[in-house]
């Protein structure tokens, strides 16, 4: 958790300058301004310039409009959208692996998350598994790969049937391991197997 943390930061400040200068707290009048109300109509809300949606995007090129729009689109994740805008209400039609992280997931520009992860809608599905599979790694490193960037309910199991459908990797995998030797059984008596 305090990695994931850090991460995040490291990724949200990472998209400013900084010149860093020591002020006593004694003279540090900073908690007044924290403070202080704004009006309506001086707020704006712009989109951030980093954040781990743009981490997933340059790292899988996928186009996060594409992930927006069609997650506005699918009937179970723009439940989900709703729900983390507007809370979680007690009794949830939505059952199985978004109800368990319904206090981890949040929305980041339109699309859902998990951690660092993001939530990939059911039509966008098959485009990730191409992306993340590219590199022809096997079954191990492309579900690392997968993890580290997008998450829905069998991940694991869909990257695994991509890379045993794929010709190239199993060209490129392993030999199955050889017959391990046996010893001989021990004749009952003299002579009775001659070699």
């Amino acid at each position: 958790m305090v990695a994931s943390r850090m991460q995040r930061w490291a990724i949200i400040l990472s998209a400013y300058s900084f010149d860093i200068e020591y002020i006593r707290t004694d003279v540090n009048g900073a908690d007044g301004l924290s403070r202080l109300p704004l009006s309506p109509s001086k707020m704006t809300h712009t989109a951030p310039e980093q954040t781990y949606l743009h981490f997933v995007q340059q790292s899988l090129l996928l186009n996060y409009n594409e992930v927006k729009n069609q997650t506005a689109r699918d009937p179970i994740l723009s439940k989900v959208i709703n729900y983390i805008r507007d809370g979680w209400p007690g009794e949830c039609n939505i059952k199985g692996p978004f109800l368990n992280r319904k206090n981890e997931l949040y929305e980041e520009i339109g699309c859902v998350m998990w951690g660092h992860r993001l939530v990939v809608p059911e039509a966008c599905k098959e485009k990730v598994l191409s992306m993340t599979h590219e590199p022809h790694m096997g079954i191990v490193k492309s579900k690392a790969i997968a993890r580290s960037y997008v998450w829905w309910a069998g991940v694991d199991e869909a990257v695994e049937r991509i890379c045993r459908e794929c010709k190239i990797c199993a060209a490129q995998a392993d030999a199955p391991p050889k017959q391990t030797p046996r010893m001989w059984q021990w004749p009952n008596r003299p002579w009775s197997r001659i070699h």
